[in-house]
């Protein structure tokens, strides 16, 4: 864990961070009141990652706001109970400038590679320029490179199209036909605003989702100015509100995650979801809305409102696969043509891109996303063997479906800092053996099975090439306990040379 005041270390280290997102924030943080020298290296003129770039209709936070904050900067205040993704980013550029973390920013500076080379972290980056590091965190998310599908034709449409990541605020809606192509948690915010706002929307669903529908109410002044003056009661409420949203799904009152376990916690959580759809009233558009799979194979999207706006009739679902794009529209598989002004592409990312398009090497002549070739691996999801002080947060394997990302990355920093300590004290590098990190594979991949999104049955975005579901399939205190403390034994130790710096690696 990162709370409290840990000493300062004793040398001082070079830590460069690649992004200025939620993650990066909060290493920032964590060195700067260590006093540890750091870097963090961002792309863009802005801090906020995810909540900076995704600006669609709809966008927010798929958890009750009080659980999205960091530890040093609680935040109650929220205007709904599942904050929107503009109040997410304005409270990480208030972070940024309350602590003073854009002095160790440098802005619109784009890495293009990282190479282990003479016992430090060469960086490289788009403009020519390069840097050194002792230690290399990349904090740039795994959900930041956009997909776009294989469709014929895109290029011909006459009118704008974009994917939702790069949402064209320039492009008049009113009075368009809109078209969304895809059913994951943008498609369905997307389409939820839009269509609320009276306009004609039509939604092409491949594969349906099943979907939380909660509300989300807005909370009043009052309200917001007593949780902001007395964080307190605001941190007490947020508590009930959770586990009021865990148990809309009848599974909170068994004391567990009903994805992680079978159980009848798990059965009654099928039957809620299953009441939710029920409540489309037209059979023909409930029929379109039945996903084929359980819920919780895939990640279930925060939907309030979802299926009342559905029910509009200025929305329509198309269920099918878009087989080409005409200059006037999309052509479905059953060779329907749907005339549309305007496309977005609401296609997900590449969830096992982490990092890419950086390039990362290490003690070897292998970049690391060629080495993983699709099966990406991990010790405690962020070391790899072969690259030293190198710490990826939110790497393969780490909790991105089943513990709040502010809770996950305070356990993660928590450990890297702990590895920091131990390579000060002791003067070396570090980095896990091939052994260590089997046996974490083994650990966390043993109770896949038993998963919601493990089964045979299941597609998801999780699953890797060789049939692996690349998730944390435990619960919070078994994460909380994998980083409680730094195992040298399970690392290979590089001695530090003449002048402070890591020998080289034979």
């Amino acid at each position: 864990m990162t709370t409290g005041q840990p000493a300062r270390t004793t040398t001082r280290p070079t830590i460069a961070v690649i992004g200025a997102g939620l993650s990066g924030l909060f290493m920032s943080k964590v060195c700067q009141d260590r006093g540890i020298n750091h870097v963090v290296y961002e792309k863009a003129s802005e801090v906020g990652g995810t909540w900076r770039d995704n600006t669609y209709p709809g966008i927010g936070v798929d958890s009750p706001g009080g659980w999205y904050n960091l530890p040093f900067e609680e935040k109650y205040d929220w205007s709904r109970q599942f904050a929107p993704g503009g109040e997410i980013q304005d409270y990480l550029v208030g972070v940024a400038d309350k602590y003073g973390l854009r002095r160790n920013i440098r802005f619109n500076t784009e890495v293009s590679e990282c190479r282990w080379q003479g016992g430090r972290w060469s960086i490289e980056f788009a403009d020519g320029s390069s840097a050194v590091a002792d230690v290399l965190v990349v904090a740039t998310g795994f959900i930041r490179v956009p997909t776009m599908p294989d469709v014929k034709g895109i290029e011909d449409f006459a009118g704008p199209w974009f994917h939702t990541s790069k949402w064209d605020h320039s492009v008049k809606l009113e009075g368009k036909r809109i078209g969304v192509v895809g059913t994951g948690s943008s498609g369905i915010q997307i389409t939820t605003a839009l269509g609320r706002r009276g306009l004609d929307v039509t939604q092409f669903i491949r594969t349906p989702q099943w979907v939380w529908s909660v509300k989300n109410p807005e909370n009043p002044q009052v309200v917001r100015r007593l949780f902001d003056r007395v964080p307190a009661v605001g941190r007490w409420v947020q508590k009930k509100r959770l586990e009021r949203f865990t148990s809309n799904v009848r599974a909170a009152k068994y004391g567990t995650d009903w994805r992680l376990h079978r159980g009848i916690g798990r059965e009654e959580a099928i039957q809620a979801f299953q009441a939710d759809l029920a409540s489309i009233r037209d059979p023909e558009l409930a029929a379109k809305m039945r996903p084929r799979d359980l819920p919780g194979c895939k990640r279930i999207p925060l939907a309030p409102g979802y299926y009342d706006t559905i029910q509009r009739r200025n929305v329509t679902i198309v269920r099918g696969s878009i087989d080409h794009v005409e200059e006037r529209g999309l052509v479905t598989d059953d060779g329907t043509m749907h005339e549309l002004d305007v496309i977005a592409w609401a296609t997900g990312y590449d969830t096992h891109g982490y990092f890419k398009p950086i390039k990362i090497y290490g003690t070897g002549p292998e970049e690391l996303s060629e080495l993983w070739d699709g099966n990406p691996r991990s010790y405690r999801g962020m070391m790899m063997p072969g690259f030293p002080n190198l710490f990826v947060v939110h790497g393969p394997y780490a909790p991105v479906n089943n513990i709040h990302t502010p809770l996950a990355t305070e356990d993660m920093i928590g450990f890297i800092m702990k590895a920091v300590d131990y390579m000060v004290q002791h003067k070396v590098a570090v980095m896990p053996t091939v052994e260590a990190m089997e046996t974490y594979l083994s650990w966390v991949r043993a109770p896949a099975p038993h998963t919601t999104w493990g089964s045979k049955q299941c597609e998801n975005w999780y699953t890797a090439a060789d049939g692996h579901t690349v998730l944390f399939p435990y619960e919070r205190p078994e994460h909380i306990a994998m980083y409680w403390s730094f195992d040298a034994g399970d690392c290979e130790l590089i001695p530090v040379g003449a002048g402070g710096r890591v020998a080289e690696h034979a």
